[in-house]
């Protein structure tokens, strides 16, 4: 098949590396993909080249949007594709034209958020639904939401969860290195959230759960990994809560394992989530995971099990179940190991594609 795979840019983010992993995978299966993107932000230079990726920048000419779909139209005609993924909603729109103009038919939509769109884009959604061969979405979370917010009916979603390679998420420093390298204390405990300093991430749950636990105990760093609009007030938060010493603000990283290798328990503070690539990337070294309970927590963990989840209200909660685990070395092996047993079983990429194909060949059939 030739398949062409529609994002608006490809900067470090979960969507993008998963359209990445996704390209990969399905070029080991000897099918031509190509990633169409609409802007010129392009980050993973290695990845791609690793695995000779190709990345085909279209530039809009006259009005921006119509631009965008003419130039689309033009490169999916002039390509001959079988099939039009796009990975998230603007993209979804921009695809949907620019496939039907082309005279592709299957054209898959694509949405990786709980829906919470305004007006405008359930407006636009509702009637690009009429050009799509069904959505392709990363949870059943956000299949239920946007057919609820937007009015498409159920059987038009397909679930595919995001995937994550063992193999290519290993370390490169040891649990010591790692900590001297970010110049932790040796004795400390390490708590970690990978996560963009936004809203709906709810940092300031993670930085109250910090203050509770550095109040009973001293030998625990906090590691705020990510960037985003709150960071400054974030940081004015931590500087108030006299935690500032004990809270590490890291930035946008390109070292995840490295953190998560010296990392003891990985935290996700959310108010809600599509999928939890943090989560993910945390179970698959073993890292044992402590969440808030939004809705598609329960898709990927059970409580006790491969993790904890906690209240989203209460930080005391969340704070009692990091205790629970710095203070049982056992306890912590086994939540580790048994979320990254079952990310390995569940989340491989090559189950991802073998879905993502099954879904391409029933739309070219329908």
């Amino acid at each position: 098949m030739k398949i062409a795979l529609v994002v608006d840019y490809l900067k470090t983010g979960g969507a993008e590396r998963q359209v990445l992993i996704t390209a990969a995978e399905l070029g080991k299966l000897g099918h031509h993909v190509e990633i169409i993107t609409y802007r010129s932000d392009i980050e993973f230079e290695e990845f791609i080249l690793k695995n000779a990726i190709t990345v085909v920048p279209i530039k809009a000419g006259g009005f921006t949007r119509i631009g965008r779909v003419w130039e689309l139209s033009r490169h999916l005609r002039r390509g001959h594709f079988h099939v039009v993924h796009a990975f998230k909603g603007t993209p979804t729109i921009f695809a949907a034209l620019a496939a039907r103009m082309a005279g592709i038919k299957p054209v898959f939509g694509g949405y990786r958020a709980e829906y919470v769109q305004g007006t405008f884009f359930k407006a636009a959604h509702l009637c690009i639904d009429r050009l799509l061969s069904g959505w392709i979405v990363n949870s059943q979370t956000i299949a239920d939401s946007m057919s609820a917010a937007v009015g498409i009916a159920a059987q038009r979603f397909f679930v595919v969860y995001n995937s994550i390679n063992p193999a290519a998420f290993i370390p490169g420093l040891s649990r010591d290195a790692a900590k001297s390298n970010m110049g932790i204390a040796a004795g400390d405990y390490v708590i970690t959230q990978v996560a963009r300093l936004s809203p709906e991430k709810n940092h300031y749950l993670f930085l109250d759960v910090a203050t509770i636990v550095l109040q009973q105990r001293s030998d625990v760093t906090f590691l705020v990994v990510g960037d985003g609009p709150l960071r400054a007030a974030l940081e004015d938060r931590a500087q108030s809560s006299g935690i500032a010493e004990k809270v590490r603000f890291l930035g946008t990283r390109s070292d995840i394992p490295d953190i998560l290798s010296a990392t003891d328990v990985s935290v996700l503070t959310s108010t809600r989530e599509g999928f939890p690539n943090a989560l993910i990337e945390s179970m698959c070294l073993g890292v044992p995971v402590v969440t808030t309970d939004y809705k598609a927590a329960t898709e990927l963990i059970s409580d006790g099990r491969e993790g904890f989840i906690v209240p989203g209200n209460s930080p005391a909660a969340l704070a009692e179940k990091i205790h629970m685990l710095l203070n049982d070395a056992q306890l912590r092996s086994r939540i580790g190991l048994t979320g990254k047993k079952m990310v390995e079983e569940r989340f491989s990429p090559a189950a991802m594609v073998q879905t993502l194909v099954s879904i391409y060949r029933r739309g070219m059939e329908s």
